[in-house]
């Protein structure tokens, strides 16, 4: 294939990573990327159905077409710099969205209108964890327990207000763990199993950050 250049963008708007989207099947993005780097078999059976390159992993489904179900740039934490080599065909430019953008910049941005956004907080392990949620995109961003007041995130964010919760994440080193794409007829995925504590839109999310300012 000829190289592509990914606006981190349009990714982020659209969800579709140059040629991949959540309508492409594991023969078209054999075709298109080639290879993996590595494959995961943990859950296959007769056809390996989570793909590596770089960076971007991608989850089939298990039954043929093997359909792409979700794909995701991983240790997104790392991204830094003008762009991140994928594979030898395509890179991904940022855009001044690096894996220290925080919460509020992203939402800022331009990319999205705020009010249609979602965001959720919870706790994994010792974490704070946020995601937020726009159309098929998911971007969760972690805060490590050593950033958050008394160590204990699960405990933080039961006992504390959103707009401290907020200003918390948003003040202190959140980091992108990983950036999804989703089908949009699939639940999303996300690392917050039943640990979700508070939801709301990423308006609220930019109006307790300011308030707590």
């Amino acid at each position: 294939m000829k190289k592509v250049m990914v606006s981190m963008r349009e990714f982020l708007r659209t969800g579709a990573f140059g040629p991949l989207t959540t309508d492409t099947t594991l023969l078209d993005v054999a075709r298109v990327l080639g290879a993996p780097s590595r494959f995961l078999t943990e859950h296959a059976e007769t056809v390996p159905t989570y793909w590596c390159y770089g960076k971007l992993e991608i989850q089939f489904d298990a039954d043929a077409p093997y359909r792409t179900d979700w794909f995701q740039i991983e240790d997104a934490g790392d991204l830094e710099g003008d762009f991140e080599i994928i594979t030898q065909d395509i890179a991904l430019a940022l855009e001044g969205i690096t894996g220290t953008t925080r919460p509020s910049t992203l939402l800022q941005a331009g990319i999205w209108k705020p009010e249609e956004t979602v965001v959720s907080i919870g706790a994994v392990a010792d974490d704070l964890t946020l995601n937020i949620r726009a159309g098929r995109i998911g971007v969760i961003y972690r805060v490590a327990s050593t950033s958050i007041p008394g160590g204990d995130a699960a405990q933080f964010i039961s006992q504390a207000i959103v707009g401290d919760i907020a200003s918390t994440i948003d003040q202190r080193s959140a980091v992108i763990d990983s950036i999804f794409s989703l089908r949009t007829d699939k639940e999303p995925v996300t690392s917050l199993p039943d640990l979700n504590m508070h939801t709301i839109s990423g308006s609220q999310y930019l109006d307790a950050v300011k308030r707590s300012a």
